[in-house]
C-alpha cells in the first residue's frame, strides 16, 4: 500500500528486505530501478562495500580515509541546512539524581567533547555549544554558561549536590541507552561510562532495538541517560522546540522531550517565536532560550553530525532529496556490471 516508487516484496529476518518497482507509481518513467535490496550488515559496512556485497553504505568516520582511496568507491560527506543532525545526551529529569541541576552540570563537566570528537568521530565534525546549529547563524548564540571539561569541578558539584562518595568511591549508579544501529553512538556511551566513573558515578550501558528503546525512553520512562541522534532541522520551531516543549511530555510522544523538561518561560518563548515574523525579534527570543537551557541543560548537545555515505561509482543519483539519505531512490540508476 502507498504511493512510493517501490513496494514491499519480501523480508528475510537477519538478512535483507527486498523492494520491487511500483508499476503504479505516479511519476511517469520512474523509478528507474527494478528492485532495491536493503541488507542487514552486523559489522561495519566498509568491508561489504569493498567486496561489492553492497553498492551503498554508511561509514564510520574512521573508515573514511581508507575507503576514499578505493578507485571504485565515491565517498560523500555533506552538511546541509535542512537536517542539521547532532548527537546529544538526554537526561531523564524524573530521576532522583538527574533532576538535581548540580548533578547535570557535574556530568557536563565530566564529559570531554573534544575527546568524543577525536576518538569516536576520528577528529571530524564539530563539538557543540548550543542546541541551535551554527548554520542557522541568525539564531545561533551559545549561552555564556559553558561546561569545559573539568573533573575537579564535576566532583565539587556532586559533593555540593549532596552525593558524597561512599565505600569504594561510588556516589550512585545510572543506566545509559543509545540510539540503535550506530557504532559511534555506542562508542560515545562507553566513553561516558568511563568518564563518569572518574567522578564516582557507575554507569551501565544498555542495548535495545528501536522498539524497546522507544518504549523504555518515551513510554515507560525507564532510563537515566540516552545518547540520541537529533535533527535540529531548518528552523528552531520545527526541530529544536520539540525537545524542550513541555506540552508533549505528558503525551509521551516518541522523539519529543525525552528529558521531561518543563519550563514555562521556554514554552512562552517558543510560542512567541512561532508567531513572530520579524527576524531580529525572533533572534532575540531564541538568544534568551539558549541562555536558559545552557544553564539548565535538560539535554547536552555533543557533536554536530554530517551525513556520511559511500557508494560504488556505478550508482548514480542516489540522493534526490533535500534530506539526503531519506530520499526515495526514484531517480537512482546503476551501470551494468
Amino acid at each position: 500500500m502507498g504511493t512510493g516508487p517501490f513496494v514491499f516484496e519480501r523480508w528475510q529476518r537477519g538478512s535483507h528486505v527486498l523492494l520491487k518497482r511500483n508499476p503504479a507509481y505516479w511519476a511517469a518513467g520512474r523509478p528507474l530501478l527494478d528492485q532495491v535490496v536493503f541488507k542487514f550488515v552486523p559489522d561495519p559496512a566498509a568491508a561489504a562495500l569493498e567486496t561489492g556485497a553492497v553498492d551503498v553504505a554508511g561509514l564510520l568516520p574512521s573508515d573514511l580515509d581508507r575507503v576514499a582511496k578505493l578507485p571504485q568507491i565515491a565517498v560523500d560527506v555533506r552538511t546541509d541546512g535542512y537536517l542539521n543532525n547532532m548527537e546529544t545526551l538526554e537526561f531523564n529529569l524524573d530521576s532522583p539524581y538527574l533532576r538535581n541541576l548540580r548533578v547535570r552540570q557535574a556530568i557536563a563537566h565530566a564529559i570531554d567533547k573534544e575527546f568524543i570528537r577525536k576518538a569516536v568521530f576520528d577528529g571530524r565534525f564539530e563539538s557543540l555549544s548550543s542546541p541551535i546549529p551554527k548554520v542557522l547563524s541568525r539564531y545561533y548564540a551559545p549561552a555564556e554558561r559553558q561546561y569545559a571539561y573539568d573533573v575537579q569541578e564535576a566532583n565539587r558539584l556532586l559533593d555540593a549536590a549532596g552525593f558524597p562518595r561512599k565505600g569504594g568511591g561510588e556516589r550512585f549508579a545510572l543506566t545509559i541507552y543509545f540510539y540503535p544501529g550506530s557504532a559511534s553512538f555506542r562508542a560515545t556511551a562507553e566513553y561516558i561510562k568511563a568518564a563518569l566513573a572518574r567522578v564516582g558515578i557507575r554507569v551501565t550501558v544498555q542495548t535495545a532495538d528501536m522498539a524497546l528503546l522507544t518504549r523504555r525512553v518515551y513510554t515507560e520512562r525507564q532510563f537515566d541517560l540516552n545518547i540520541n541522534g537529533v535533527g535540529a532541522l531548518y528552523d528552531p520551531t520545527v526541530g529544536v522546540q520539540r525537545h524542550y516543549w513541555s506540552t508533549v511530555h505528558g503525551q509521551r510522544v516518541p522523539f519529543n522531550n525525552a528529558s521531561g523538561y518543563a519550563n514555562p518561560e521556554v514554552g512562552e518563548l517558543f510560542r512567541k517565536v512561532a508567531e513572530e515574523a520579524d527576524e531580529d525579534r525572533r533572534a532575540a527570543l531564541l538568544r534568551r532560550f539558549q541562555q536558559i537551557v545552557g544553564e539548565e541543560i535538560p539535554l547536552l548537545p555533543l557533536i554536530a553530525l554530517q551525513t556520511v555515505s559511500a557508494q560504488n561509482r556505478r550508482v548514480h543519483r542516489y540522493y534526490n532529496s533535500i534530506d539526503l539519505t531519506a530520499g526515495d531512490l526514484s531517480d537512482a540508476w546503476v551501470d551494468e556490471k
